[in-house]
Formats: structure tokens, sequence, C-alpha cells
């Protein structure tokens, strides 16, 4: 007995997969569902998951269940700044931030005189370099914190923000790009400035993710993801690129992610559904078990120093070791390379 599928098509339009290998909760992850990834100057790769904080060095996982007094179960940030340290924040507000600086992880002092607003939570970090100091940017459910020179303040109206949720933080240089509900922004010197819809439109609708991609190539560019689109800024000409548009992206808010690998690759997608989009070829890949993939979805990415492409699932971590497709030919066998017609024997 047999089912026949018949398939007029070239030869890559069977189901491809990546090479990939894996980490799980069986490997000493915490837990397998991914929250954040970064990687500290030593090489190490810290992975930030549901339950808790753990590292690994290429061979083998260290869990973390306390970092600087705070439960690593309640963290829900994981980020590295310019300067190559590791910052995690907990979920609730005053934030609480932690920072590792390669040979120990400190706790950042928050600020008890700040107002919140009920049920208001952490989403997203970054640090910004300036010539005369570094500053912190906290993004969350309802406004934007700051911290510089030991002082935290909160930015509303009066510092040009507009109030919205924020989904995403990215710094370049002294500026740090927000991405929320109400579009993209810029923050520099303590002031924000939401007119970057006067470039596209798409900037004044919501923008759910943000990665800054160096390039001496192609100049610097800051890739995100909207509502149903992918594309790039130029950091440079300040204009946007839109790659991909019409794009069924499922999820709300800040439930996305996006990243690119040095190959013309660009990862995109939510914890429930993700992409590769290989921009040289055209082609656009879903990732999930079909594609090599521990499991569906896409929570975080990271492009490590050696180019290797890391990709964080509700599932585990997936380490994409080749961008070449697992595929068969005239070499393996085949009679011709040119695909008409799939037919699978069923087991006895």
């Amino acid at each position: 007995m047999f089912c026949l599928v018949a398939v007029l098509a070239p030869k890559w339009a069977v189901a491809q997969r990546l090479h990939t290998e894996w980490l799980t909760e069986s490997d000493g992850l915490p837990s397998s569902r991914v929250r954040g990834l970064a990687q500290d100057t030593n090489g190490r790769l810290w992975v930030l998951t549901r339950g808790g904080l753990a590292s690994f060095d290429g061979r083998q996982t260290q869990e973390y269940p306390q970092v600087a007094g705070i439960n690593a179960r309640e963290l829900v940030v994981l980020t590295r700044d310019p300067r190559g340290a590791i910052w995690a924040a907990a979920a609730e507000v005053p934030p609480k931030l932690v920072r590792f600086d390669n040979h120990e992880w400190t706790a950042v002092p928050s600020s008890d005189n700040l107002r919140f607003a009920p049920g208001e939570t952490v989403t997203a970090v970054a640090v910004s370099v300036g010539e005369n100091a570094d500053q912190v940017v906290v993004g969350t459910t309802h406004a934007l914190y700051l911290l510089r020179a030991g002082r935290w303040v909160r930015l509303g109206l009066e510092e040009g923000l507009i109030p919205s949720p924020v989904y995403a933080l990215e710094s370049y240089g002294e500026e740090v790009f927000i991405a929320g509900s109400a579009g993209l922004c810029v923050l520099q010197g303590g002031r924000a400035n939401c007119d970057l819809g006067k470039l596209s439109p798409r900037l004044s609708a919501p923008v759910r993710a943000l990665s800054l991609q160096r390039s001496k190539s192609q100049g610097d560019l800051l890739w995100m993801v909207g509502t149903d689109w992918v594309g790039a800024l130029s950091l440079s000409s300040r204009k946007l690129e839109v790659i991909r548009s019409g794009l069924q992206i499922p999820g709300t808010g800040g439930d996305a992610v996006i990243g690119v690998d040095d190959k013309g690759g660009i990862f995109f997608g939510s914890s429930m559904d993700g992409w590769l989009l290989d921009r040289s070829q055209g082609e656009q890949l879903r990732l999930g078990a079909e594609s090599g993939m521990v499991g569906a979805g896409l929570t975080a990415f990271l492009l490590d120093r050696e180019s290797n492409v890391w990709l964080g699932c509700s599932r585990g971590l997936n380490q994409i070791t080749s961008r070449r497709f697992l595929s068969y030919g005239i070499e393996e066998g085949l009679l011709e390379d040119e695909v008409t017609a799939l037919a699978e024997i069923a087991p006895d």
C-alpha cells in the first residue's frame, strides 16, 4: 500500500530541512521555552528561559537559579550592551536590573520615587553609549524610563514621547530606537523624536520588533517587523526599505522577533510561527519541525561571533550549523534532479 502525491515542481519545492542542533531541558536548560539570548565577550552563550537562566560554553550548560539576589525565574528580558556587558530584567516595576561584566552578576539600584501604573511590566532594555556617560533605557507596557548618572527619570509627553506600550528597544551610539504600538521613535539627549512617520506611514503604525545590523558594505541597518511586513531602515540615509509585505505574522504587540545572518537570511516571526527569508534566492522557508527545528515559532535570535545562528522557540534552542538544505538528486541515487512525483510506502 502506498500514497501517491503528484508534485509538478522543481526539486527545491520539496520540504527543505536545515542542518540544526538542539538544546532542551534534557540538555540542562531550566526550561525549553526560550525568552532571550546573549553572548558575552568570552564567547559564552546565555540563555534566558521561562524556568530561569543558564549559560552554555559549547559543551555543557550551567543553571543560575539566583542572579545577584533575584530569582532567575522572574527575569523576562536579556540583552547585551555595546560594551559587551549582559543585562537582564525582571518583569515587575520598579525595574529590577542585573548586569554581568564577564566576571559576576551585580544588581543595578532601582528607584522607589517613580510612579507606576497598575499592572505595568517591563518589556525591553537597552543601553546607549555616550561620551560623558552611558544610559540605561527601560521600556514597559505603559512608559519609558531612563537611568543616567545614578538617577531614574520617567519620559512622557514633555520629552516628546507618545504614550504607548514599548515593544522593543535598540541602541545605536547615543541613540535608542523605540518600537511600540504608536510606531517608531528615537531617543537622544533625553528627548524622543516620534516624527519618523514622515519617512514612511508604516513607521507611524505598530512596529513589533527591532534588530541592529552593522555592515560596512550596506551601511548600518535597523531591521524591523511591522503588522504585516518586514523591512530595514538605513541609519545613514534614514530611508525605509520594505523587503516583504502582505505577511500574516501571528501574535500581538511585542510578541515578535527579527534577526539577520551574514548570508542574506532574514529570520522573523513570533512565538506562534517563524520564517527564514533568503533574499539572495527569493525563497521563504517556514521554521518548524519540518525544516529541522526542535519546534515551531520564534522567541529569540542571536548571531554569534562565529556567524552561527541561534533561534529560540517554545520547545528549546536551535543552532543552525549550515544554511545548506538537506535534499536529494542524481548524486544521491535519483534518476533525475527534477522531481515530478513522490510516493510514500506505508509501514508494515
